[in-house]
């Protein structure tokens, strides 16, 4: 009997090395990555977070005169993006406040909304921003960040993961919506072997990943306007 070589092998060893050297490839990046952050303010947040920060810092960091509430609590870092607004409301966190319903605040009364990862944890994500919509001024914003790639969270319930579809849909009542994501697979993976990391532990422990894969979403930032 004559043996027949399998003419898929050397196809499956050309994966698998391929394989292998773009993980490598992505962990000597992530490596990079980690050494090139500058200690800022951001050292002590979640590092998925870090570009949507980025992105607000550049945008309104120089902004002034404008009257803005942020709802759902803070980490105080959203602030600090904004330094020449004086008038800067954290309103009290829920259930003091209730997304769902708006209606002690005065309508068309602010230029910004901010709501940080706080669209998920929300029963009804579309009424809420009924109520935004309600309490912002003709040609206000508001800004959202929301989660896609990350683990189940409470605080005190965690409903919804959106994508950037979802997202155009629930906000189709503004004017304008910009939204952008970021993300890529190495991240994914080390939040899920890690979980919460800083960014100063990520450029400790060198894990930091900070390109972009479109279609590996972890955050999206969403600027709605009124």
């Amino acid at each position: 009997m004559i043996k027949t070589r399998n003419p898929h092998w050397r196809t499956f060893l050309a994966d698998y090395l391929r394989s292998k050297s773009n993980v490598l490839s992505e962990k000597l990046a992530a490596a990079r990555d980690s050494l090139t952050l500058e200690p800022s303010i951001f050292s002590d947040v979640h590092f998925v977070r870090l570009h949507a920060y980025r992105q607000l810092q550049l945008r309104f960091r120089n902004v002034v005169g404008l009257r803005v509430i942020e709802f759902g609590g803070s980490n105080g870092i959203v602030p600090k993006l904004m330094p020449h607004i004086a008038d800067y409301e954290i309103a009290p966190n829920y259930p003091d406040v209730d997304l769902h319903d708006l209606s002690r605040y005065p309508r068309e009364c602010f230029n910004i909304v901010v709501i940080d990862n706080v669209l998920e944890h929300l029963s009804d994500p579309r009424q809420a921003l009924d109520e935004i919509h309600a309490i912002l001024q003709v040609g206000g914003k508001c800004i959202c960040l929301t989660p896609f790639l990350i683990r189940i969270h409470g605080y005190p319930d965690d409903y919804w993961r959106f994508t950037e579809s979802g997202l155009r849909k629930l906000f189709d009542r503004f004017s304008h919506v910009e939204i952008e994501s970021w993300g890529n697979r190495f991240t994914v993976a080390t939040t899920m072997q890690l979980g919460w990391l800083s960014v100063r532990n990520s450029r400790r422990l060198l894990r930091a990943a900070l390109w972009n894969e479109p279609e590996w979403p972890i955050t999206f930032l969403t600027i709605a306007h009124k």
